[in-house]
Formats: structure tokens, sequence, C-alpha cells
């Protein structure tokens, strides 16, 4: 055994540049895995600890708020077995927003709620926050554009309302604007009523008042839930039929409605996205840090021929030069692997905060051995399999 470490060592001082490039973007490549693997792996617990933190519902449905909507509605859900669901108004908004101080307004829709409601389903709301009239609380997506402290403002007609963001909401099924085009924000009572009470557009369609309903369920399958939600829709369509013929005058708006199996699923999409790209980048770093080390390996043995057979000559047998070679490398990737795996233990915290903006949630905390152990499996098999190929050199090459 010592014979094939003095062998190592001094070939790995002979190739002293190449090494250092193969031990750099090896270690470069297991921090990238290492973070995003840790990232996926935590990627749907994040989303489910959150919506058991907030007691959330298996289905939302929105819907106008009117009373023949309602009943039917409650019907619908009753009807399908559902005991536990709570009914939150909420307005649908659609306006121009900036923060104070940028020059453009950009049009968009929100979800308004009303932060001094107290809701036992989807209470997402900090138990430590003092809030005022003029607050608001906006998605925590939003942080990279609007600090703490910042002024959000609504622009309804020549109604414009300026509040102050006194901090973020984390709302699983808002989390992300790219599954539910939509802010979903928290105001205080008096400024939701000045918003809908002061607002000269409603027929426009600028503004409704519309009652969220959520529905706890022991079910938890996307397909059981999607039953459900399907069953739901079409019972509450099959009763407020009847109200349609009654009063052929009066519109009654669809409903919307969505499930923890569809949305948790589309949530995790960019993220997971995200974390793959970010892993198959670090896969062609390594792929290119084993080509370069391949053909400096390959040119390092055509240079050393007459030193190869005057290990032969000595004793040296082919299997046994394979055997150093993979000493030689595989000490290298160790090492890098090893330093890599514990600079990535190191940064996770910064990494979490880049990984929290992509969820929409707060995340932390991602640190599973076993997915530190896989990363490193994966990384030194694959740097064992190209050196199991390079050493195939020296079946080729002998000058005895």
């Amino acid at each position: 055994m010592y014979k094939l470490f003095f062998i190592a060592k001094n070939n790995i001082k002979k190739q002293k540049g190449d090494m250092i490039t193969f031990f750099i973007l090896t270690c470069v490549s297991t921090i990238l895995i290492f973070l995003a693997a840790q990232a996926l792996f935590s990627l749907k617990t994040v989303f489910e600890k959150r919506l058991e933190e907030i007691n959330g519902p298996k289905i939302i449905f929105e819907l106008p708020d009117n009373e023949e909507s309602k009943e039917c509605l409650e019907k619908a859900i009753e009807d399908n077995g559902i005991k536990e669901y709570e009914s939150m108004p909420i307005l649908n908004v659609t306006c121009d927003y900036r923060k104070k101080g940028d020059k453009e307004y950009q049009s968009y829709s929100f979800e308004v709620e009303s932060f001094d409601e107290n809701p036992t389903i989807m209470d997402v709301l900090p138990e430590d926050l003092n809030l005022k009239e003029n607050d608001v609380l906006i998605p925590l997506y939003l942080k990279s554009s609007f600090a703490v402290g910042d002024k959000l403002q609504l622009k309804l007609d020549d109604e414009e309302y300026e509040l102050n963001v006194a901090g973020y909401n984390e709302n699983p099924y808002f989390c992300s604007s790219i599954s539910i085009s939509m802010h979903y924000i928290y105001v205080s009572q008096k400024t939701y009523d000045q918003i809908y009470n002061n607002q000269k557009s409603v027929d426009k369609g600028m503004v409704y008042r519309d009652v969220q309903f959520r529905c706890k369920s022991s079910k938890t399958g996307r397909d059981e839930l999607d039953k459900l939600e399907r069953n739901i829709n079409e019972d509450y369509n099959k009763y407020i039929e009847k109200y349609r013929s009654k009063n052929p005058d009066k519109t009654y708006d669809s409903m919307f409605s969505v499930n923890w199996g569809l949305i948790g699923w589309g949530n995790q999409m960019l993220p997971g996205l995200v974390m793959a790209i970010i892993i198959l980048f670090a896969i062609v770093i390594l792929i290119i840090a084993l080509v370069i080390i391949s053909f400096s390996i390959n040119d390092f043995i055509q240079r050393n021929i007459k030193n190869t057979g005057i290990l032969e000559a000595s004793g040296y047998t082919v299997k046994e030069l394979k055997a150093a070679l993979t000493t030689q490398l595989m000490l290298v990737g160790i090492i890098a692997v090893a330093i890599g795996i514990g600079i990535g233990f190191a940064i996770i915290p910064g990494f979490d905060i880049f990984f929290t903006g992509l969820l929409g949630l707060t995340a932390s905390g991602n640190k599973s051995p076993l997915v530190s152990l896989i990363v490193a499996a994966f990384i030194l098999l694959l740097i064992f399999i190209n050196i199991r190929l390079i050493s195939r050199k020296y079946n080729k090459i002998t000058v005895l």
C-alpha cells in the first residue's frame, strides 16, 4: 500500500497544475450539487410544514359575495362530507401600484384581506406584529422590491392609497405570482372598506367584493382533491342554476377554486426547475474537470513511458500502476468533495435567502446528512468510473 501512495504522491507533484485545476472544479461542482440537492430534498417539506402551521385548507373556493351564491356553496360543501370550513370576505382589485419614489406605475391584480379578521383556517399573520390602520402586509416574494418601512402606493381611478409596508405574509396558496397571478395583501379593516366604498369604477371591474371559502379535508392525494373539488363545483352549479332561472336579470358569476394538490405542485415547479438547472450546470463543470484530467493523464502516461518501463522492471504490475493512478485521483477527489460539502454546510444560510426568494416562504435549516452522503457517493462514483477508463491506457502502453 505504501508504494502505491509513494507513486501517487510523486505523480501529484509532477502534475501539480492539473491536479489543482481538477481539485477546484470538483470542489465547485460539489458545492453547487450539494446546495441544490439539499434544497430539492426539502422542497415539499417547506410547503407542507407551512400549510400545517397556519391550519391551511385543502381546497379554496372564491365566489361573489351574495347570499344565494354562499348558500349554494355551503350546501355543496356539506353534501360532499366537509364539516370544517370557514368563509372570509376579500376584495379582488385590479389597479396600478408602485413603491413611493418610483416613476412608473405597474398594473396588476390584488386580493385584499383585512388583518383585523381572526381566521381559524389559514391564519398566516405573525402574532408579534403591532399593526396600524395604514399598514399593509405584502407577499414575501416582494421583499426584494419593498423593504419594511417602504410605502406601497395603490392607484384606482382618481383615488390613491399610500400604505406602509409593515411586514410580509407567507401564504402557501399565494406565495408565487407565477402559480396565481395576483398579489395577496393584508390591510386594516378601515383601508379595506375605503378601497371598496370609495371606488368609483366598480362597474368597470376594478374592484369586486368576493367571499373565500376555506375547506379542510382528510384527503391528501392530488387525484382525490381534484375529484372532491370537481364534485363540489358540479353540485354548486346545479344549485345556483335554480336561482339563475328565478332571476334571469341577475348575474351569478362563475366560481374560482383551487386545491392544495394542484397549487402545492405548481408552487414547487419553478424552484425545482431552478435547482435542477443548478445541478445540471454543476455536473457540466464536473464533466469538464474529468475531461481535463483525462487528457492530462493520457499525456502524462505518454511522456513517461520510460519511467513506466523502469517501474515494471522493478516489479510493478500493470494492475498496481492502475491502482496507483486510482489512488492519486481518488485522493484528490475525496479531499475536494469533503471540502466542497463542508463549504456547502457553511454557506447554507446564505443560500437559504436565495431559496426563500424562489419559494415565497421562509426556508431554513436544510441540512440532511443523507443528502450529503448521496452527493458525495455520486461524485466519487463518477470520478472512479472515469479513472478506470483512463487507466486502461496502461494495458496498451508497455516497454517490456
